[in-house]
């Protein structure tokens, strides 16, 4: 018997991971959201931000990321959805 597969679309599709947080910046331009407890748990990893993304916040603001994809090293990376 073989089982039959639905195709993923829009609504079958899973959401992405939303992580909301504190920024943190690095002198060449990437940062980094260090999530909060309350959404992640207290060892939760930070999530990498790309230089081009951090050009809509300030170090120390607090932010919504959507998680999507993780880089060669294997850390998450991020995309600012809201600054708060």
């Amino acid at each position: 018997m073989s089982k039959k597969k639905h195709p993923v679309t829009a609504k079958s599709a899973p959401k992405p991971a939303v992580v909301t947080g504190r920024i943190e910046g690095h002198p060449d331009g990437h940062g980094f959201l260090v999530p909060d407890a309350a959404d992640a748990g207290p060892d939760a990893p930070w999530i990498a931000l790309p230089a081009v993304e951090m050009r809509q916040v300030l170090r120390g603001d607090r932010a919504t990321v959507r998680l999507v994809k993780t880089d060669p090293r294997g850390r998450a990376v991020g995309e600012i959805v809201e600054v708060l």
